[in-house]
């Protein structure tokens, strides 16, 4: 890939990756390094792309496999965890299941501010999903693939891609029906 498709390409889809990364990891700095480690790889391929659609999903598979490599990492299976325990148990929780500093997992909250609070609370509603459901809601809703197209990108069953969004939907309804109900 030459100097000036590199530099279209990041300008073009460095938001989509770092959304992508975000959604699936659940921390901005996880996400800043799945974006990163993306770019690298699209400057280091000698694959030329048929068109802008092939590279866009070239890109949210390598994405989507990056973040995968992330978990499976010795340093974020051994030590992370390890150390995710230990401050675990030092914290105490509220009856939400929050630290003084931020969610169980010893991680701040990665929420943007939004002006529209029910968009804030969909939002948080959706980064509270699984992650298998949060990509695919991720992918349907917010960059607009068919379930096709996700079955594909994320090499499982378009069945399987219905399957989450139903249950993602139910989910989310009831997690949002119980935040509009504690608000009243």
């Amino acid at each position: 890939m030459d100097n000036r498709a590199y530099i279209d390409a990041v300008k073009a889809y460095a938001d989509i990756v770092y959304r992508t990364a975000l959604s699936y990891t659940k921390a901005s700095h996880d996400a800043e390094d799945v974006t990163q480690t993306v770019f690298m790889k699209l400057l280091e391929t000698k694959d030329g792309f048929v068109d802008e659609e092939h590279l866009r999903r070239w890109l949210i598979r390598v994405t989507v496999n990056e973040c995968k490599n992330l978990w499976k990492s010795f340093w974020r299976r051994s030590v992370g965890l390890f150390d995710q325990m230990a401050e675990d148990e030092q914290k105490p929780y509220d009856f939400k299941g929050h630290t003084e500093r931020g969610l169980r997992r010893g991680r701040p909250p990665e929420v943007p501010e939004f002006e529209d609070l029910s968009q804030s609370a969909l939002y948080e509603a959706v980064m509270a999903l699984p992650k298998d459901y949060r990509i695919v809601v991720h992918l349907f809703y917010y960059e607009d693939y068919s379930t096709g197209e996700i079955a594909k990108l994320l090499h499982i069953r378009e069945q399987t891609v219905r399957t989450r969004l139903v249950r993602a939907r139910k989910k989310l309804k009831q997690r949002l029906e119980e935040a509009w109900q504690d608000e009243e």
